[in-house]
This record gives structure tokens, sequence and C-alpha cells, in this order.
């Protein structure tokens, strides 16, 4: 089984609509460095990171899902989704957590 290796971010980053269960932030609020993201898995390819809440210290992975690029070429978001860690499969309905480069 592989083992989880996303760095984990606070919850307290992003916006959350409960609606669309969506976490979304910009790039530069994670700073001059940006997303600190990983390897999901130690023997994949995969990148996402762990969302963490600071109240409750649950955490859930996520793992990009698409790369949202403009008519110019330009990246406008990318969209992760929630990770299943026992399955390593996308959650069907899960939540999602959209990052705009703005």
């Amino acid at each position: 089984m592989a083992t989880l290796k996303t760095p984990h971010i606070s919850t307290d980053m992003f916006t959350y609509s409960g609606k669309t269960k969506t976490f979304a932030a910009e790039m530069s609020d994670f700073g001059p460095s940006g997303l600190p993201f990983g390897r999901v898995f130690d023997d994949a390819c995969d990148e996402g990171f762990t969302l963490m809440n600071p109240a409750t210290k649950g955490t859930r992975a996520f793992c990009l899902f698409q790369t949202h690029i403009d008519r110019e070429g330009d990246v406008t978001h990318w969209e992760y989704r929630e990770l299943n860690e026992k399955s390593g499969r996308l959650v069907e309905n899960g939540l999602k957590v959209v990052i705009f480069n703005d």
C-alpha cells in the first residue's frame, strides 16, 4: 500500500462554499512560493496536498484533477478533487479545491 505524503495546509487559507462543496483561494494568498503541493503517494506522480481543519484537526487529501486554460493559453485556475486515501481514487461528489491564478 502506498503512503500518503502530501503537505498539510490549513482550511483557514480558503473561502468555503457549502453550496458547491468548494474551498477557493488565489495563488497569491500562499505567498511568493505559491501553493505548497507535492506528490500524493510515494509510488505515484500525482500532485496534491492535504487540507487540515485547525478546529477539529480533521484532514482530507486532494489531488490535481484539472488545469483550466483560457483561449490565450494562460492558466486560469487549478481544480483539485478529494481523494480517498485508502483506494487512491477521487471521491465522486466529494469536496473540491479551486486555486485561481491571479
